[in-house]
């Protein structure tokens, strides 16, 4: 009889900070991409933004792989750094009933994909250059036609 695979959590590497906000809150927060290492991610959710007409775009990126040296030293500090596990299905369900709220895999697409250079607007915010494709990323979004804030928590059950 075949083992049934056990779906591969979400993994969120941060700070400690941002940790334990999330356990003393029991909420998500998602915030701008401006500051994130890779610019073709910044690029990629810019212009959706912009042809879209949207105020706001937040995001909070989880890794879908098995752990790497390199996502401790990209996406916390050194001394600070946890890694959080989330059901993709349960995060999935509180976020549901929140409006502005879209989520997806990421795409890992080469410079030299002829669908690179005209990706379609949807798909935009869930690009990302091919070489970073180990990660297996998984994207919230939260998206606003009238205001423009810097960060936005959500209600979730921390079981």
């Amino acid at each position: 009889m075949a083992k049934l695979k056990k779906p591969r959590p979400l993994s969120r590497y941060a700070d400690l900070p941002y940790a334990l906000h999330l356990l003393s809150t029991q909420s998500l927060s998602l915030g701008s991409y401006e500051h994130w290492e890779d610019k073709n991610d910044f690029h990629y959710i810019e212009a959706y933004k912009q042809q879209k007409n949207l105020k706001c775009v937040l995001a909070i990126c989880f890794v879908q792989a098995t752990e790497r040296f390199h996502y401790w030293k990209v996406f916390t500090s050194k001394s600070s750094g946890v890694r959080i596990e989330f059901s993709k299905r349960k995060l999935l369900a509180a976020l549901g009933g929140s409006s502005g709220i879209r989520s997806g895999r990421v795409i890992y697409r080469k410079l030299d994909d002829p669908k690179t250079s005209k990706p379609a607007l949807e798909e935009l915010p869930f690009l990302k250059r091919y070489p970073f494709r180990d990660e297996k990323e998984f994207r919230i979004l939260y998206e606003d036609e009238a205001t423009e804030i810097d960060t936005k928590s959500f209600p979730i059950p921390i079981d």
